[in-house]
């Protein structure tokens, strides 16, 4: 359990990131 709960925190967190990412140059680029 407790790692599954780990993992499921790590992909969200690195989701999370990428969409951080994507909209930082997105936002002003368009």
């Amino acid at each position: 359990m407790a790692g599954e709960r780990r993992r499921r925190r790590g992909l969200q967190r690195r989701r999370r990131r990428e969409q951080s990412l994507l909209a930082g140059p997105a936002l002003p680029a368009a």
